[in-house]
């Protein structure tokens, strides 16, 4: 088997997939496409974008994919002019059209250590994450397996390899503003769907999305008809609006969606 640090990514407009059975759930396996890390290297001196998007929530339902699905969309328009790279897993399990590969801790920690390796300091990381949450963390289920916990600070722990480096991290998921502190960092920029101790919503069996990927989406679209610079901080301060007006109309209580932005946190990169 090759070793790790001779493992590299091929760079692609679409997404990368990796293979995965159905039939090994717990499968840790992932096979990305080789090429010559030098080459690679001497090929890409602009700065890139290196999308993870972590569909946790199994069970056969669709608003976790699709909302990992949809801001991936998102992000390739944004940095249209960068180089993009994506990795997406989903734990859908049940009529997944996009025939995306199975969560897990070990693939995931493979794929940032691989990252860690290519990256340069002008490159962004953006990690989307879309699950049920609980204090201090969120759940994964694979299919309709049993759900497992992860917290943030094992997530943290994972990332540990990219700590300097610059990483907008999204999570919609309960009580997910309760990640921050575990996840926050001088060079990042956090969304979370809610405060440390409020439920968000959208996340039931027939939703198509959860209500804040639903609203960063509706507040992104809306801001392509103005003529306005993208803004990350304006972007979220809108989907905050919406989320709002939409609780408010419907009867549920609010989310409070939050931000974080870490003191070191290039404008220029993160376009803020």
């Amino acid at each position: 088997m090759l070793k790790l640090n001779y493992i590299i990514f091929l760079f692609c407009s679409s997404i990368l997939l990796y293979s995965c059975s159905n039939n090994n759930l717990n499968s840790t396996k992932i096979i990305p496409t080789f090429q010559n890390e030098k080459e690679i290297k001497n090929k890409n001196k602009t700065s890139k974008i290196y999308f993870l998007g972590l569909a946790l929530w199994g069970n056969g339902e669709e608003w976790s994919e699709n909302d990992i699905i949809d801001l991936e969309k998102i992000f390739r328009d944004v940095y249209f002019n960068r180089k993009f790279n994506s990795f997406i897993f989903s734990n859908k399990g049940i009529d997944s059209k996009n025939k995306l590969p199975y969560f897990s801790e070990k693939k995931l920690e493979i794929l940032i250590k691989n990252i860690s390796d290519l990256i340069t300091e002008k490159d962004i990381i953006i990690i989307t994450i879309s699950s049920h949450g609980f204090p201090g963390g969120v759940t994964y289920r694979i299919g309709i397996t049993p759900s497992a916990p992860i917290l943030g600070d094992r997530i943290q722990e994972i990332l540990r390899p990219i700590k300097e480096n610059n990483i907008l991290i999204i999570i919609s998921s309960c009580y997910s503003g309760s990640l921050i502190d575990s996840l926050k960092g001088t060079n990042r920029i956090i969304f979370t769907a809610a405060s440390a101790d409020k439920p968000s919503f959208g996340c039931d069996k027939e939703s198509k999305n959860s209500w804040f990927i639903e609203s960063l989406n509706e507040s992104y679209y809306k801001h392509l008809n103005t003529k306005k610079r993208f803004s990350l901080k304006k972007w979220f301060n809108e989907t905050k609006n919406i989320v709002k007006k939409k609780e408010e109309r419907l009867g549920y209580p609010h989310s409070f969606p939050q931000i974080f932005i870490g003191k070191n946190a290039n404008p220029f990169v993160f376009l803020l």
